[in-house]
């Protein structure tokens, strides 16, 4: 009996909301101080250039949020379409003449894109935090490129 009281306690406990005044505050951060998160990225699609660069255009389903981020329900919808990727070879000059050979061709391009953070600055009358997400930038720098069959 008493551990089921204590228990039901604790789970209350962990469901009450932090209030701001129980959370620790922040440190001025260090000048110089940046954070980078990077994701691995596989794209299969055609191979373009342009005087701007390389770019690949892919198709890519998504789930479209109108309401933002929120706790509460969202209205979701399902879309399919290409999004384009800029290409990024780096210094490499190998993988820059490889481009150029295959382009206008099917390719498999393998390599990493930063994450950003996106912040929704909405009105909250409550002033709470503003919410977040993250989002994928579209420019890979590119560790492989080859043409899409070969394996």
């Amino acid at each position: 009996m008493l551990f089921r009281w204590l228990l039901s306690a604790v789970a209350v406990a962990l469901t009450l909301p932090v209030s701001a005044a129980d959370e620790p505050k922040a440190e001025a951060p260090a000048a110089g101080s940046y954070v980078k998160i990077s994701v691995p990225v596989e794209i299969r699609g055609v191979l373009r250039q342009t005087e701007k660069g390389f770019f690949i255009t892919a198709h890519q389903e998504g789930i479209v949020d109108n309401q933002g981020p929120d706790l509460g329900l969202r209205k979701r919808e399902v879309y399919q379409g290409g999004t384009r990727w800029e290409l990024d070879f780096g210094k490499t000059k190998d993988l820059r003449k490889l481009g150029e050979q295959l382009k206008d061709k099917q390719v498999v391009v393998v390599g990493s894109s930063l994450l950003r953070p996106v912040v929704f600055q909405n009105f909250r009358p409550d002033n709470s935090k503003p919410q977040s997400t993250w989002e994928v930038e579209h420019r890979i720098t590119v560790n492989t490129l080859k043409e899409a069959g070969q394996d």
